[in-house]
């Protein structure tokens, strides 16, 4: 059965990266992974819509936050910029991580230099919004 489409409305997409700097962003969605490596990382796929400034509003930005081992310092930096205190992370914290979505940060980015994937964004700084 053939498939009908109409492309009219339809404008192709930029996959570049936006440019260094910090963007308004809001966490809309999270997930929970436990990579199937040696050392079965447990860590939480974010992704990102960028609010602010206008000509980006509507991109996405991906992160990965460890929930153990060394890289969890990441972690702490984004859960303080959501509006925790240190005395709640230090004291031991459990949360659900679907809690987190509709918060907003300030992401600094940067920007990964790849021939093998192209350009991507790379998140340098989670900040309070």
């Amino acid at each position: 059965m053939a498939i009908s489409v109409n492309f009219s409305d339809i404008e192709l997409k930029d996959f570049d990266p936006v440019p260094r700097g910090q963007y308004l962003v809001e966490l809309v969605e999270v997930e929970e992974k436990v990579a199937q490596t040696e050392l079965a990382t447990h860590y939480m796929k974010c992704k990102f819509e960028i609010k602010d400034p206008e000509e980006y509003v509507g991109r996405f930005v991906w992160d990965n936050l460890m929930l153990e081992g060394k890289g969890m310092f990441r972690l702490k930096s984004a859960l303080l910029a959501a509006g925790f205190t240190n005395d709640e992370l230090e004291a031991g914290l459990e949360f659900e991580p679907q809690d987190l979505v509709s918060s907003e940060f300030v992401l600094a980015l940067s920007i990964r230099r790849s021939e093998e994937y192209g350009d991507q964004n790379t998140v340098q700084k989670y900040l309070p919004a």
